[in-house]
């Protein structure tokens, strides 16, 4: 019969003093990854969402509207 456990190996002890080096934090330069083509990118998205998110208010307002007048229609 085949094994179905996987023996480990072994590892350095941890002390208890010095945190280890995979465990300190590392900083991250503001500059990286920003640049001005995302910027752009993204003001030309904004241009459609208000019209969406208007739309979307109307309709919910719509149907909200017609859920209440159904319900006093019906008496409950």
């Amino acid at each position: 019969m085949p094994k179905s456990t996987v023996k480990l190996q072994q590892t350095a002890p941890i002390s208890k003093g010095a945190p280890t080096t995979a465990l300190r934090p590392t900083t991250i330069s503001p500059g990286v990854g920003s640049g001005s083509d995302e910027d752009e990118d993204d003001e030309s998205d904004d241009g459609m969402l208000l019209p969406f998110s208007i739309i979307v208010l109307v309709l919910s307002v719509v149907v909200l509207v017609i859920e209440v007048l159904t319900k006093m229609a019906s008496g409950s």
